[in-house]
C-alpha cells in the first residue's frame, strides 16, 4: 500500500520515487541506447560565423572518405518540408523555418550541412573536411538596440522585429499618468541562460516506405508534439507517425518542441532510406540547442492620492534568437 493510500492525501508527503533503483544501476534506456538494423549516424556542419553570407559548400573531399553515405545542403532538405510550424501557432510563422542555413547563417552554430555516415567518428571526420567559403557580415548582436540597427538579420524582418502584440493605446493611458498623484516605474532585466540537461537532444528516425511511416525515438517533453510536427514536416497523416519516448535525461524546456536538426534527421531518413541516428554533443548544445530569457520589461503604474491603482503599462522585450519580440 502506497503513502496517499494510507492517508489519502498527496499534498506535503515524501512520495519514494520508484525509478531510481533502474536508473542509477544503468538499467535506463536512452536515445543513444536505441540500435537499429543497418543505421547510419548524423553530424552536422555549422557555422563559425554569427552572421554571413555563404558564398560555396564543397562537400567532395568529404564524400570521398570512406564510410560517408550522404551529405546534404540546404538545397536537398529545404524543399522536402511540407509545412514546418508548432501547435501554438496555429499558422505558418512568417520568419520561415528552414532546416539549413540557406543563403547566409545568422548565428553560431547555424547548420549548413548534414553528414550521414557508418559512424559518428566517421561523420566527425567528414564534417572536417566541407570546405564552406563565407563572406562575413555585420552581426546584431544587441536585442536592446536591434530595432534601430540598420543591419537586418532577416530581410523579411524590418527592424529585427520577430513579433509585436499591443494592449490598450496609449494615447488613452497617458493622461491618467499625467494626472495621477503617484506614479511608479522600474526596469527589470532577466539574463540569459542555458537549460543543461544531463542528456543532450537526440533522435532516431526510421523511415518505412512501403507503408508510408515514421518511427522517432527521440529525447522529448512532448512526444504528442513531436508526432504533430514530423506529421507537418513531412506531409503525411498523425497516424502514420509513431514518437516513442523512453527515459529523458532532462529537458528544462527545451525539449518540448522539435528544433531544426531533429526536422533534419527526419527529413534525411526519408530521402536515405535508412535508419539515422544524431545524438547531440555538448558543444553543439552549447552553442544551438536554444537559450532562454533574456528579456527586460519596464512598468509603470499610476495612483491616485489614496493609492488606488488607476493605470499600468508594461513594455517587455525578450531576445528571441536571431530576432526580437515585443510586447506592450
Amino acid at each position: 500500500m502506497t503513502i496517499i493510500e494510507e492517508t489519502g492525501n498527496s499534498v506535503g508527503v515524501r512520495i519514494p520515487r520508484i525509478e531510481d533503483a533502474r536508473l542509477l544501476t544503468g538499467a535506463g534506456i536512452f536515445v543513444d541506447d536505441i540500435t537499429r538494423p543497418g543505421m547510419l549516424h548524423a553530424c552536422f556542419v555549422r557555422s563559425p560565423y554569427a552572421r554571413a553570407r555563404i558564398l560555396d559548400v564543397d562537400i567532395s573531399e568529404a564524400l570521398a572518405i570512406a564510410g560517408v553515405t550522404a551529405i546534404y545542403l540546404a538545397a536537398d532538405l529545404n524543399s522536402d518540408v511540407h509545412e514546418f510550424r508548432y501547435t501554438a501557432e496555429r499558422v505558418a510563422d512568417r520568419l520561415i523555418r528552414v532546416p539549413l542555413a540557406e543563403g547566409e547563417v545568422r548565428f553560431v552554430g547555424d547548420p549548413v550541412a548534414l553528414i550521414i555516415a557508418a559512424d559518428r567518428y566517421v561523420a566527425e571526420d567528414a564534417a572536417e573536411r566541407v570546405l564552406i567559403e563565407y563572406e562575413p557580415l555585420t552581426p546584431v548582436v544587441d536585442y536592446e538596440t536591434s530595432y534601430e540597427n540598420t543591419e537586418l538579420v532577416h530581410s523579411y524582418a524590418p527592424c529585427n522585429l520577430a513579433g509585436e502584440l499591443s494592449g490598450r493605446p496609449l494615447s488613452e493611458l497617458e493622461p491618467l499618468f499625467d494626472s495621477a498623484a503617484h506614479v511608479v516605474e522600474q526596469t527589470v532585466h532577466q539574463q540569459a541562460h542555458m537549460p543543461m540537461p544531463m542528456e543532450t537532444r537526440g533522435v532516431v528516425a526510421e523511415w518505412s516506405a512501403a507503408a508510408g511511416d515514421m518511427t522517432v525515438w527521440t529525447s522529448t517533453q512532448a512526444p504528442h508534439e513531436v508526432r504533430l510536427v514530423c506529421a507537418r514536416v513531412l506531409g503525411i497523416d498523425e497516424h502514420h507517425v509513431r514518437v516513442i519516448v523512453r527515459d529523458t535525461g532532462g529537458g528544462f524546456g527545451q525539449k518540448v518542441v522539435p528544433q531544426r536538426e531533429e526536422i533534419c534527421i527526419m527529413l534525411a531518413a526519408r530521402k536515405a532510406g535508412a535508419t539515422l541516428k544524431w545524438i547531440e554533443d555538448r558543444q553543439e548544445h552549447l552553442m544551438s540547442a536554444g537559450m532562454a530569457r533574456q528579456e527586460h520589461g519596464t512598468g509603470r503604474f499610476a495612483f491616485d492620492a489614496d493609492g488606488t491603482l488607476l493605470a499600468a503599462d508594461l513594455e517587455y522585450v525578450q531576445n528571441v534568437g536571431a530576432t526580437r519580440s515585443h510586447l506592450r
